[in-house]
């Protein structure tokens, strides 16, 4: 054997050690950094009442309920109860007129102001095939608006008093 083959088959038998200190390294500065820039699940939690038995029958008589109906081809308001007041239909595209309704709203609560009722209370009532997300923004459009204080943007309680119920059959 010639001496050349001799050290190339000592080389082929050392054996290596692997340095991994350098990724060690960036895996201690790399670990900090995505866990302090991961933004974590939010969780909103939406306050509805269901009403009550002795609430419905008072109401019943009274009929002075804000219903919303909410489905597919879009909005319907109701004051008093069984009484249309205003249709916001679904747009063309199949998306539902949250702003309008909003603006309207505030309009609804400006007029109970004015007569000195402080009406804070409304019913949605959901079609069975309302989709979760619709019923989510439509909760986040009924029960506070945008104000504009000063130089801040606050959230102005509309009708935060929601309760849900199931939507007549057409």
């Amino acid at each position: 054997m010639s001496r050349q083959s001799r050290v190339h088959k000592r080389r082929k038998n050392e054996e290596v050690d692997l340095d991994i200190t350098p990724f060690m390294n960036l895996m201690i500065v790399l670990v900090p950094v995505l866990l302090l820039s991961m933004v974590f699940t939010h969780i909103r939690i939406h306050d509805v009442q269901l009403p009550e038995l002795s609430q419905r029958i008072s109401d019943a008589t009274e009929e002075k309920n804000l219903e919303l109906v909410v489905n597919d081809e879009g909005f319907k308001l109701y004051f008093p109860a069984g009484n249309l007041l205003k249709e916001f239909p679904a747009k063309e595209d199949k998306s539902m007129p949250y702003l309008e309704l909003r603006d309207y709203l505030r309009l609804v609560k400006s007029t109970f102001q004015e007569k000195e009722k402080d009406k804070s209370d409304i019913t949605l009532l959901a079609a069975a095939d309302t989709d979760y997300q619709t019923l989510i923004l439509t909760l986040d459009a009924v029960k506070f608006i945008p104000e504009q204080v000063g130089e801040e943007v606050v959230m102005a309680a509309l009708f935060p008093e929601v309760s849900l119920g199931s939507a007549p059959a057409q």
